[in-house]
């Protein structure tokens, strides 16, 4: 993640590697459905390794498909909580 975060905008070392401490591994098997329909999303997700798709619900139907795919293959998939 840190090389990705560089690419970006580089930021001091000390900082990006506190904000990192955060962020653990989270192995998601293929199919895993990982918010049902009217949780609340509580996790920020940086895919590290394969595709992660997300979409809506609209009147029964899936809407506004997205992909998240990884960026390298370093890993696996980690997750921050969005609670503060």
């Amino acid at each position: 993640m840190k090389a990705f975060f560089d690419q970006i905008h580089k930021v001091e070392d000390e900082i990006l590697d506190e904000y990192l401490k955060a962020w653990q591994t989270y192995e998601v098997p293929k199919k895993t459905i990982m918010t049902c329909e009217g949780d609340v999303e509580r996790y920020m997700y940086f895919v590290l390794e394969g595709v992660q798709k997300s979409y809506y619900l609209k009147n029964g139907k899936r809407d506004f498909p997205m992909l998240r795919c990884s960026v390298w293959n370093v890993g696996i998939l980690c997750r921050k909580s969005n609670q503060t």
